[in-house]
């Protein structure tokens, strides 16, 4: 093994290869790239939307599939179009078991879990998704709801967005509003002889300084409407 010399400019910027290969591997790159453009396209609309598990997972096959073949001078192109080639057949059979088996979509795309149920967090699902309150109360507040009463359903899907559905019963809940912002928390409509968990926001109207039935804790505020 040849002495690396620290700080070797020319190693720096070229690496063992000679200045030359840089222009070898514009041409690969420019063939890697019109040939998984050519596999993108052909794996549908879908790719270009938001992305199931499957796809994340093809999408960086894709990506990593390419660096050896295009910058190492020791692997050719043909090693590229194969994994290219392969990532996309992978891709199109587990597609066309999604179709035909519900089981398999289960397994391989997941599915939805409810976040809120009625107005309340579901606390044990959002820790088996790693999902914190304040990250459902920000989506919330952007969807212009102050409130969880107003959440009939909260469903985090398997893509990883949330999908939002509102109760049209006028009815009580915990407020989203960060605690710091007194200004707002002072506009808001408070139901007397009505608290709400401030830990899941499961409302009771005979307060009697007793313990969450949903989740156990027992630090209570003032439902809003």
């Amino acid at each position: 093994m040849d002495k690396i010399t620290p700080f070797d400019i020319n190693r720096m910027l070229f690496g063992d290869a000679p200045p030359e290969f840089l222009l070898e591997v514009f041409f690969r790159g420019l063939a890697l790239y019109l040939f998984m453009l050519l596999v993108v396209r052909l794996l549908g609309k879908r790719m270009a939307g938001e992305l199931t598990v499957m796809e994340m997972v093809l999408m960086i096959t894709l990506g990593g599939s390419i660096a050896v073949a295009m910058q190492v001078p020791e692997g050719g192109l043909l090693m590229g179009f194969v994994v290219l080639t392969c990532a996309f057949s992978y891709e199109r059979t587990i597609a066309w078991l999604t179709v035909k088996s519900k089981k398999f979509e289960k397994i391989s795309q997941g599915q939805g879990i409810i976040l809120v149920k009625d107005g309340v967090l579901q606390i044990q699902n959002m820790k088996d998704t790693n999902i914190t309150g304040q990250q459902i109360f920000a989506n919330l507040r952007a969807k212009k709801i102050h409130q969880l009463g107003k959440v009939q359903r909260l469903y985090l899907e398997a893509s990883g967005t949330l999908s939002i559905y509102k109760s049209e019963e006028k009815r009580p809940g915990l407020s989203i509003f960060p605690e710091n912002d007194e200004q707002i928390i002072k506009l808001q409509k408070q139901v007397d002889g009505t608290m709400a968990c401030n830990n899941c926001g499961f409302i009771i109207s005979d307060f009697n300084n007793q313990s969450c039935a949903e989740c156990g804790h027992s630090h209570w505020v003032q439902a809003i409407l």
